[in-house]
C-alpha cells in the first residue's frame, strides 16, 4: 500500500471505525488481531515527517474546545492499564463511574463522584491517545487497543505520536513548532480559568513530548516549547492576592465597642481588621 493511502486511511480513521462498528454490532465478533497489527505496522512504517506534512497541509477548521485540552492524573491509567480495564470487561462499554472503580489504587475517595471524575479524565485522555472512543455515553477500547500491549515500547510510542496528531490541539502545536517557538498556554484560550490551564499544562506537555521525541528520533528539526508555566502560576498568585478584601472598620463600630459587654473581643476583631488593612 502506498504511504499516501496509509495516511489517508489513518486520518479518516476508516479502518478503525469499520472494526469498531463490528465490535459494537456483534457480541460474538472476534477481532482480526493479525489484520489490526498489519495496519499498525503500516502506519508506523510511514515516516513521521509525512504525517507532519499532512497536518500542515490540512489544518483543522474546528475551533479548540475544553474537551481538546488533555487532563489526566496518571499516564499508565490512560494507556496500558486502561486497555486492561476494557479487556477485563470484554469491551462491552463502560461509563465514567465504572471506569473509575477499576482505579481504586489511584482514587482516594470511595464516592461515585470521585470515581466518575477520575474515570472521565483518564478515558478522555485515552481517546486523545487513540486508544478509546465514546458511543452513546459509554466508552470502548478502540480496535488498535487489541494489539497495543503486544507492541514493543518504541513501537507503542511511535503509534501514539501519530495518533495524537489527529487531535486538533496537538496538530496545531506540531504544525507551529516546525516554524517557530510555541507557548502551550497560548493554545488554551478556550479555558476561562487560569487555574485550569495550570492543572492541565503538564498533561498537555506529556502528550506533546511524545510527538517531539518522535521528531527527535527521526531527525526532524523543531523549535522550542517556551516554559511559561511559572509565569502562569505567578499570574494566578497575583489574582488571588487581589481577591483578598481587607476589613473596613467604621467609627460607629469603635464607639459601640467601648460600651459593649464584649468590648475586649470586639477590640481584638478591630485590631485584626486594622492589621489586614495595613498589609
Amino acid at each position: 500500500m502506498k504511504k499516501e493511502d496509509v495516511i489517508s486511511i489513518f486520518f479518516s480513521r476508516s479502518f478503525e471505525k469499520q472494526l469498531n462498528e463490528k465490535i459494537l454490532d456483534d457480541i460474538d465478533y472476534v477481532v482480526d488481531v493479525y489484520g489490526v497489527l498489519n495496519y499498525v505496522v503500516n502506519v508506523i512504517d510511514v515516516p513521521y515527517a509525512d504525517f507532519l506534512r499532512y497536518i500542515t497541509e490540512h489544518p483543522s477548521e474546528v475551533p479548540l474546545q475544553s474537551a481538546n485540552i488533555t487532563q489526566s492524573s496518571c499516564f499508565a491509567a490512560c494507556e496500558t492499564e486502561m486497555i486492561d480495564v476494557f479487556m477485563s470487561e470484554d469491551n462491552k462499554g463502560l461509563d465514567f463511574i465504572n471506569i473509575g472503580r477499576h482505579f481504586t489504587k489511584y482514587v482516594r475517595s470511595n464516592k461515585d463522584a470521585a470515581f466518575r471524575k477520575y474515570g472521565e479524565n483518564q478515558v478522555k485522555t485515552a481517546a486523545h491517545l487513540g486508544l478509546a472512543y465514546e458511543y452513546f455515553n459509554h466508552w470502548y477500547l478502540n480496535s488498535v487497543g487489541y494489539v497495543y500491549n503486544e507492541l514493543g515500547i518504541d513501537d507503542r510510542m511511535s503509534l501514539l505520536a501519530r495518533n495524537i496528531l489527529r487531535e486538533p490541539l496537538y496538530a496545531a502545536m506540531l504544525s507551529d513548532i516546525l516554524y517557530h517557538d510555541i507557548d502551550i498556554v497560548s493554545y488554551m484560550d478556550c479555558l476561562n480559568s487560569e487555574e485550569t490551564k495550570a492543572r492541565r499544562y503538564e498533561n498537555v506537555k506529556c502528550l506533546l513530548d511524545i510527538c517531539l521525541n518522535e521528531c527527535k528520533k527521526e531527525g526532524i528539526k523543531t523549535f522550542k516549547v517556551l516554559n511559561t508555566k511559572g509565569e502562569l502560576l505567578k499570574k494566578i498568585k497575583e489574582k488571588k492576592k487581589q481577591k483578598v478584601t481587607p476589613h473596613v472598620i467604621s467609627e460607629d463600630f469603635f464607639s459601640y465597642s467601648q460600651f459593649s459587654p464584649k468590648s475586649e473581643s470586639r477590640d481584638a476583631m478591630a485590631a485584626e481588621g486594622t492589621c489586614m488593612e495595613s498589609n
